[in-house]
């Protein structure tokens, strides 16, 4: 026999998962019900738990025949947050395949059985939803019931952010943020929000402004609120709003040189933010630092106090490449180049610019400075295919990481950039601040980019301009520049090439 059951229980999950319904005939005013081949389909109840939403039905036996029903896997409930198929189902409390027919024997009219469909947790706030099984069933407008938005709605928007931060200096952490990379994908989703760090009397609240289905989230939505620890950089969420517009606080913030990381503690997930504005030149009083912002140290002893700096590579005999960020704005560039352990230093100026691609030559004009001859490796604007093995060399951080030039290695991940930007590769060798302007070279010693952004060593992201775009500022030089063809370095071992290419890599500092 067939009976109704009020309590469903889902163990197929990890741990036993309850739903209990109030009444049986909640749904019954609203006309939620389908008749069809000697039976009658009817919605009894939606109920919400954690990671869970239930739909329950109760489908009633019509007449005395043998029969059966079944669910097939195209069902799906839609709203504002667009379409959720199921991912399991009970009947009768007892686990059962989306597709397989339920079979009943002779003589069961009137009776009923109970079925438990469930889906992924419907956003909070979300007021009704539809129903639909192709063919069958079209149920629209079914009120949700017991679904609260615990999420508040500020003033803010990204246009009055930036205004407020143009007249108002602003601490190191606020400011507005790009999602860029997530440690599990299947966590994070697609999405790639764009959100607000402001200040808010003792903590700091973080403000929605795009990125997420338009449907649930708006402009201004609090994303979350978090206060300080005792470690340096470290925050705990005292709220966080999940994709779905839950609460858990149970999320950590890192800050570290323009970037941002979210941490889920439970499942040990993160995602990680580029800080986009304020920019470096914009509010360096206030302490920001972008991803992309050159180092304030220099390895050599030199008069005053360097505005910022970065890294560079010859690829003249006296012509060096770096990015433009990194001379903007220069009333004095000086250039130090390691030899063993003797550090020199000399004045260079800018020979040509391009500023929409981030690069820009250097010259030095010193009669002391001889120049280095012949380059020992090859430039070519070919594109590298994703999965090359690369390295670049600079000058990170020369106050923490001393006065030696830096290496780091990984791969081309992906053949356009930041925001699918087709002038750089993006790259899993970390870049850290005052790497700006290095060189990005193949395991073969040929010089394939100029790095420019880094986003979180922890991720190992970073971004490179490729080396077409060089070669095209080299030929519209003022004056001639040649393009190195000879590449004495493609039969060493690494170790050897990264002893030879170091001479050629240069510290930067502007005033």
């Amino acid at each position: 026999m067939l009976s109704f059951l009020l309590l469903a229980t889902l163990s197929m999950f990890g741990q036993a998962r309850e739903f209990t319904l109030k009444s049986a005939a909640d749904y019954s005013p609203f006309g939620f019900m389908t008749s069809d081949k000697g039976q009658q389909w009817q919605l009894v109840g939606i109920q919400h738990n954690d990671r869970l939403t239930g739909l329950f039905f109760q489908i009633t036996v019509a007449n005395k025949n043998e029969g059966g029903f079944s669910f097939p896997e195209n069902i799906y409930i839609s709203g504002p947050f667009g379409t959720m198929n199921p991912i399991g189902m009970t009947i009768m409390d007892k686990e059962w395949p989306l597709g397989k027919t339920w079979r009943y024997d002779k003589g069961n009219k009137g009776n009923r059985a109970q079925i438990m469909l469930l889906f992924n947790r419907i956003p909070a706030g979300v007021e009704t939803i539809d129903y639909c099984e192709p063919g069958f069933i079209e149920w629209t407008s079914i009120p949700v019931g017991d679904n609260p938005d615990p999420v508040l709605h500020t003033t803010w928007t990204e246009a009055s952010l930036r205004n407020h931060w143009d007249s108002t200096p602003c601490s190191s952490i606020e400011g507005i943020y790009y999602f860029t990379n997530a440690s599990d994908k299947k966590w994070w989703g697609p999405y790639k929000h764009t959100l607000a760090v402001i200040k808010s009397g003792y903590q700091y609240d973080i403000i929605y402004l795009k990125g997420s289905n338009k449907g649930i989230w708006t402009e201004g939505d609090l994303k979350g609120s978090f206060i300080a620890t005792a470690t340096p950089g470290l925050y705990k969420a005292t709220v966080w709003y999940m994709e779905n517009r839950l609460e858990n606080e149970d999320f950590y913030l890192q800050f570290s040189e323009g970037r941002m990381s979210i941490y889920e503690n439970t499942a040990s997930v993160s995602a990680d933010f580029l800080k986009l504005f304020p920019a470096n030149d914009i509010n360096e009083t206030g302490g920001t630092i972008s991803s992309s912002s050159p180092s304030s140290s220099s390895p050599s002893k030199s008069s005053g106090a360097a505005t910022k700096s970065g890294s560079g590579i010859f690829v003249g005999s006296k012509i060096i490449a770096t990015n433009h960020h990194v001379i903007d704005k220069a009333k004095k560039i000086e250039v130090s180049i390691k030899t063993g352990n003797d550090i020199f230093t000399y004045e260079a100026r800018v020979l040509a610019n391009d500023k929409v691609n981030d690069l820009a030559l250097l010259i030095i004009e010193d009669e002391k400075f001889a120049g280095l001859g012949a380059m020992p490796y090859e430039l070519t604007g070919r594109t590298r295919d994703v999965g090359t093995s690369v390295f670049t060399m600079g000058y990170p951080l020369a106050s923490y990481m001393g006065e030696e030039v830096k290496i780091t290695d990984g791969i081309i991940s992906s053949k356009t950039g930041y925001e699918g930007d087709i002038v750089t590769y993006q790259i899993s060798a970390p870049i850290q601040p005052g790497s700006s302007g290095g060189p990005l070279f193949d395991k073969k010693g040929t010089l394939i980019g100029i790095t420019n952004a880094g986003i979180s060593a922890a991720q190992n992201v970073g971004y490179a301009i490729k080396s077409s775009y060089l070669c095209n500022l080299m030929e519209s030089s003022p004056i001639t520049v040649n393009i190195p063809e000879d590449n004495l370095l493609s039969d060493k071992e690494l170790p050897e090439q990264i002893k030879v290419l170091s001479k050629y890599v240069v510290f930067i500092k502007v005033y």
